[in-house]
């Protein structure tokens, strides 16, 4: 099985995003791994993996507003469940 790492998130600079959460109409970039791969049947496939994205211009999250009614519904409680760990 193969493992990746999470992507890199950086801002404008170069510094690591740490904390900070991308809301709806940020700018930015996105590095991606094009890769080809077997099928179980035997093909050949293409996939892409998100490397890494660079924040050019922040729009901070903001759950209230960025939400769709259905994700605020597929959201809901989450906070509330305890750590796993």
């Amino acid at each position: 099985m193969w493992t990746f790492e999470a992507p890199r998130v950086v801002d404008a600079e170069g510094a690591p995003m740490d904390g900070r959460v991308i809301g709806n109409g940020t700018d930015g970039t996105l590095k991606l791994e094009v890769y080809e791969h077997g099928t179980p049947g035997g093909g050949k496939a293409i996939a892409a993996r998100l490397v890494g994205v660079r924040v050019d211009a922040l729009v901070p999250f903001n759950p209230d507003e960025d939400y769709t009614d259905e994700e605020k519904k597929e959201v809901e409680g989450l906070r509330a469940q305890p750590p796993l760990f």
